[in-house]
């Protein structure tokens, strides 16, 4: 079963097993330039620092000299299982990322398919759930643009448990499950994850099982006291820059007041759950079906919690309910209650909110299936039952496969990687280093900026020197000011302000993301010398200086 969704998995993101060890997705041109890279440079510092010197964790070699560098994005430690092993064994980041995830879209699938065959016992059925998953365009698209969304592997299991009686064993599992899933992403996933489970504590309590609710409601509260100490960190990087919310280079992008619909059409921009209405019908028919078909209390259990996930998740992510031409409700609930919880103002994205349902609306398409097959088994005589599970699964995958995103089309980036000769020479350095160029995250584009500073962390891996450079959710008080400076380079005046208040130490220029007039300035540090700089080693696209006293 692995095996056969291995290669599911393969043939889909075709060619990225053929370079797995040599490129990166790049499923957005803007996005995976930087937010991809971030990744994949977060979880290989954290599998360097765990491993060497667990005691820095927080202390990444970005934003220097700022301290808790890596809290000023997501940390993505539920990933490490995935992306540690492989890194360990070959170095190679892009290698360990595109493992992290074709494993993870895989186990995730199977188990989304376990699942909903422990609740039909057909496993035709748990083919369809998994296949469904394979399905999602989300899975293929927003998944490889931001590696941790993910990483959602724990989550079918987590919706199993929790709709199963809590024994101190199984508690003991979902309680493991819940950290897990939650450290994936712990701004968006995390949250995703409890308001289901919050919700249907207070659903038991209401219908009277209390002892129930609080079995859930422990496991909760243990799962809080557990991610405490990770939220404790970002509440302290909050309290120490009273200006947060404006040291982003995105924050300009409040997405809390751009419209999301859900049509007939399907549930567009819901991000994880997008899907057109031949698709959709699949759990709305199975669901009426359910009338005309005998239905085991199990499938029953299962059509019920899936469906109680799907609904929790749109509703906590679908800002505004467009039912007909633009005639709808404005469900844009989370930006009138960011002026009551501040907290809320981490959330610019609720669209994010809805990822769970990558997860239950595959387990409603497995019911379905199993549901339609019941019913027109009941429907046809003896000798025609084995027929129609047939002609339900054939029209079940015609509609997944209208569905999935054709096979050959996953598109790659290279990597931003520097000669053995350079690397040398910087491992043989110490102290702070800069690449140029850079862009001042406060006046130029954010992009270009966010994409320069990306690519510098990444090639960071290779030597983990402090780097002055920086990019992630959120940038530290003094970073566009460090940045400004830097901008000014080779100018002396600039060389010593950052030797001052950095310690800078190297300057690497990178010269194919040189404008003609910087190329120009650093050309002529090449060949007239440079008050402060020691040019240590010239190849055709880098140049290496030491920085010097004054």
């Amino acid at each position: 079963m692995v095996l056969f969704y291995l290669l599911i998995a393969g043939w889909r993101a075709w060619p990225l097993p053929a370079y797995m060890a040599s490129s990166l997705p790049c499923t957005s041109l803007v996005v995976c330039r930087y937010d991809t890279i971030y990744t994949t440079w977060v979880l290989a510092y954290e599998t360097h620092v765990l491993t060497t010197a667990p005691g820095r964790l927080y202390q990444a070699n970005i934003y220097h000299p700022a301290a808790s560098a890596l809290l000023y994005g997501p940390t993505s430690f539920g990933a490490l299982p995935f992306f540690a092993p492989p890194f360990l064994m070959t170095g190679n980041p892009a290698l360990a990322l595109n493992v992290m995830y074709l494993l993870c879209v895989v186990f995730t699938a199977l188990g989304v398919h376990l699942v909903v065959r422990h609740w039909t016992g057909w496993e035709a059925a748990g083919f369809a759930a998994g296949l469904g998953f394979f399905a999602n365009p989300w899975t293929w698209w927003a998944a490889p643009m931001w590696p941790q969304y993910g990483v959602l592997v724990y989550l079918p299991w987590v919706v199993l448990l929790a709709a199963e009686h809590l024994t101190l064993a199984r508690g003991a599992v979902l309680l493991v499950l819940l950290v897990l899933q939650s450290l994936a992403e712990p701004v968006y996933v995390a949250p995703a994850v409890f308001a289901p489970l919050a919700v249907l504590v207070l659903y038991r309590v209401l219908r009277g099982r209390a002892r129930a609710a609080l079995s859930l409601l422990a496991v909760l509260g243990l799962a809080v006291l557990v991610l405490l100490p990770l939220y404790v960190g970002y509440a302290r990087i909050r309290a120490e820059n009273p200006s947060l919310g404006r040291q982003s280079l995105w924050r300009d992008v409040w997405m809390l007041t751009f419209p999301a619909t859900l049509s007939w059409n399907g549930l567009a921009g819901t991000g994880s759950s997008d899907a057109p209405w031949p698709v959709l019908l699949v759990p709305l028919i199975g669901a009426a079906c359910m009338c005309f078909a005998a239905i085991p209390e199990n499938t029953y259990r299962g059509w019920r919690h899936a469906a109680f996930w799907t609904g929790v998740g749109l509703g906590i992510s679908t800002r505004r309910l467009v039912l007909f031409d633009g005639v709808g409700i404005n469900l844009n609930y989370l930006a009138r209650l960011g002026g009551v919880l501040p907290v809320l103002g981490a959330v610019r994205e609720p669209v994010r909110l809805g990822i769970v349902t990558a997860v239950s609306v595959p387990m409603l398409i497995g019911l379905a299936t199993a549901t339609l097959a019941s019913a027109a088994q009941r429907a046809v005589g003896p000798g025609m039952q084995r027929v129609s599970r047939v002609v339900v699964l054939a029209g079940v995958a015609a509609a997944l496969y209208a569905w999935c995103p054709r096979p050959g089309t996953f598109p790659l980036q290279a990597l931003p990687t520097l000669s053995p000769t350079m690397l040398d020479a910087i491992r043989l350095g110490r102290g702070p280093l800069l690449e140029i160029p850079v862009q001042h995250p406060e006046r130029l584009d954010n992009i270009v900026a966010a994409t320069f500073n990306a690519r510098a962390m990444f090639r960071s891996i290779f030597h983990w020197r402090p780097l002055v450079n920086g990019y992630s959710s959120y940038f530290p008080t003094g970073f566009p000011e460090r940045m400004a400076w830097a901008a000014l380079l080779p100018e002396p005046s600039a060389i010593q302000m950052l030797r001052n208040t950095t310690g800078l130490a190297t300057i690497l220029v990178n010269l194919d993301d040189l404008d003609g007039s910087q190329r120009t300035d650093w050309d002529g540090a090449v060949t007239n010398g440079c008050p402060g700089l020691r040019l240590v080693l010239a190849e055709p696209h880098n140049l290496l200086f030491d920085v010097t006293a004054p």
